[in-house]
């Protein structure tokens, strides 16, 4: 395993891209409004690693299913993000800042449902005053349906019915995602696997029989604290890649209280931005299948991109697994970063649409390289605690023991098994 602070880079072609790889998230792949306000949210004490990485998440949640990327591979735009930092490194002040028009979106979802509701419930009573006979079996009026966007509960037929009923996009936001994800039942996380490749889901249930979800997208976006690290990579998490398919944001101290408030001029802009992402439409035909649009690179960004990949596929130590499937994933993910700021690009009014260009493969080769080192950080914090591992509801269970609640109340209560709470209640 390389030294994770060590500025290496993937080859001549990475080291000609503007500046050498870093911990710090590289603002100037943004589009200059956001690269201003990315500069006056770190005098507002907010983390730029933190802010880079949720304007990620936000940008590709406003763009959803609406364009993938194809260059050798076709890849949607779907993003899992941790945020590495104690409770009170600024988390979800940066979260909030990026996610800001994402949850008026959701706001506008809730309305819009609850108008159809009430008119379907209308329609309803007027349907049930009717003689049987005229009713007929099919005509009874359709219950809305709640396109969510904000995800804030995973379970496994829940998760599938969020899926079907939001064409474009999803996003399971949690403030620490450690309790979640070591609570995730196998099936469920498998099925998270499937959905960071956009891969068409099959389930059956009792009531409904086979149903079909095409080219689901969701997004993860939370907060990890660094001493819980290792749990998020207990169980089979390293084998089957749950974890590489993360992209992490290490904390960095940023620049404290030196202004008052971000200037609304800059807000604005940037919510303009990610209105515009969101204005892109998803196409989906007769049979209800999702059609996203395809952006292609064109020659040049093609050429050099080519180059930097075939160099950043070997970069890695031979022998260090970890590594080597970080690298793998980061290969896909560079894509799916060209695609996002070319769509920044021309939401934010700098260039068009029609094609990814060179300022755009240039900029995903600096993140991927960026989150790269970022990702080696956290594989070091890993392999620095595997010894001493401690559950991160190890305090709440051993309160609950102290109480003589049952073993089943506080298996429901914190998805662990009796195994793993005897084990604790020993001392382990």
């Amino acid at each position: 395993m390389q030294n994770a602070n060590t500025n290496t880079t993937s080859g001549s072609v990475a080291a000609n891209v503007n500046q050498a790889p870093s911990n710090l998230f590289p603002t100037a792949v943004y589009p200059k409004g956001i690269q201003q306000l990315m500069e006056a949210a770190e005098k507002q004490d907010i983390s730029k690693n933190f802010l880079g990485l949720t304007i990620l998440s936000a940008s590709s949640t406003a763009i959803g299913n609406s364009y993938n990327v194809d260059e050798i591979i076709r890849v949607a735009p779907i993003i899992y993000a941790g945020l590495v930092g104690n409770s009170s490194s600024g988390k979800s002040p940066a979260i909030n800042l990026a996610m800001g028009q994402v949850y008026h979106q959701e706001k506008l979802n809730q309305d819009d449902y609850a108008a159809r509701l009430q008119e379907y419930h209308l329609e309803l009573a007027e349907w049930k005053q009717l003689p049987a006979r005229e009713r007929g079996p099919h005509n009874e009026p359709p219950k809305p349906k709640f396109a969510e966007i904000i995800l804030e509960d995973i379970t496994s037929e829940g998760l599938i019915d969020s899926l079907a009923n939001n064409h474009k996009s999803l996003v399971f936001e949690q403030d620490e995602l450690i309790g979640i994800v070591t609570g995730l039942q196998t099936r469920i996380e498998k099925r998270l696997i499937t959905t960071w490749d956009n891969k068409d889901i099959k389930y059956k249930t009792r009531s409904r029989g086979h149903e079909f979800v095409n080219k689901p997208f969701l997004n993860i976006l939370g907060g990890i604290q660094p001493s819980v690290l290792p749990n998020f990579s207990q169980g089979n998490r390293n084998q089957n890649g749950f974890i590489y398919r993360f992209l992490f944001a290490n904390y960095d101290e940023p620049q404290y209280n030196t202004i008052k408030k971000i200037d609304s001029i800059l807000l604005d802009n940037y919510n303009s931005i990610i209105d515009r992402l969101m204005s892109l439409d998803v196409e989906v035909d007769s049979l209800n299948r999702r059609t996203p649009q395809v952006l292609h690179l064109n020659l040049e960004a093609s050429t050099y991109y080519q180059t930097w990949r075939t160099s950043f596929k070997k970069s890695f130590t031979p022998g260090d697994s970890a590594e080597e499937s970080i690298v793998k994933k980061l290969e896909n993910y560079s894509l799916r970063f060209a695609l996002i700021l070319q769509l920044l690009y021309w939401a934010a009014q700098e260039e068009g649409k029609d094609e990814i260009g060179m300022r755009a493969v240039k900029g995903a080769i600096q993140l991927t390289e960026h989150y790269k080192l970022n990702a080696m950080v956290v594989q070091q914090t890993i392999a620095n605690g595997k010894q001493k591992v401690q559950h991160p509801y190890k305090e709440e269970i051993l309160d609950m023991l102290k109480q003589n609640i049952r073993y089943k109340e506080i298996e429901a209560a914190f998805g662990v098994s009796s195994k793993t709470i005897a084990k604790i209640k020993m001392g382990g």
